[in-house]
């Protein structure tokens, strides 16, 4: 059985549109066999250019009028490219609460034209699948693999520490670039890693995030690990505790 619903979102025009203009957003979910995909079609360079639909009705009233202008003179290859880079922009953009489970928005397909008429909006399809993170590909399904927790990280991880007493840390990410968390963090999950388990930084040695460095300095003292890189991401770093 397929069930489909047609949404419209953001700002509606009144037509004829010209390239500037916001076009309206449509949303078609698509619910099939307990799989759910979304087909959105939108100007996808209001996103890029990170203007609110909400706010304005046209682009050149925007302070990012510039930016999307550069995007609505890409190609149709180049647009896309744009896109797949910036995907983080879409997905904060599009909030899915399935029955509070942790959804996932998995870019299958963009399909989008050339559009020779410059002085019209170009239209882009996004087809997108809603996976939820527990329940893919998983045999036990009645247990999570992923849990967030939402809150002030200073107060919610000696909270989660204390009520979870079977809790071993595998791999820590570090990705608060400030220094409360960053501490924190270290003094209530480092203890909880076993030897060959891995401690990563996203912005050590970073002056402009520094609150990680002190953190990592105060913590461990004259006992630094060893930290290596990755030869793709200058700006991370890890060790593995011995």
């Amino acid at each position: 059985m397929m069930l489909r619903l047609f949404i419209i979102i953001f700002v509606l025009c009144q037509a004829p549109l010209k390239s500037h203009e916001i076009k309206p957003a449509v949303l078609d979910l698509i619910i099939e066999n307990q799989s759910i995909s979304m087909d959105l079609k939108l100007n996808a360079e209001i996103v890029l250019a990170d203007i609110d639909a909400s706010q304005y009705q046209d682009t050149n009233n925007s302070p990012q009028s510039n930016i999307y202008d550069q995007y609505r003179f890409q190609s149709a290859t180049e647009l896309k490219a744009s896109i797949v880079n910036h995907w983080d922009k879409f997905q904060d953009k599009i909030n899915v609460n399935f029955e509070g489970e942790l959804t996932f928005l998995d870019l299958k397909e963009i399909l989008t034209v050339e559009e020779l008429n410059l002085e019209l909006p170009r239209e882009t399809n996004l087809q997108i699948e809603l996976i939820n993170l527990n329940k893919k590909n998983d045999v036990v399904k009645h247990i999570d693999k992923v849990k967030l927790v939402k809150g002030d990280a200073v107060k919610t991880i000696p909270d989660y520490v204390k009520k979870n007493k079977s809790l071993i840390v595998r791999l820590l990410y570090l990705d608060c670039p400030i220094y409360k968390p960053t501490i924190t963090a270290l003094r209530y999950f480092y203890p909880l890693i076993p030897k060959g388990g891995v401690v990563a930084f996203d912005e050590i040695a970073m002056e402009k995030w520094k609150g990680e460095t002190i953190a990592f300095k105060e913590y461990f003292g004259k006992n630094f690990p060893k930290l290596k890189r990755f030869y793709f991401e200058p700006s991370a770093s890890y060790f593995i505790k011995e």
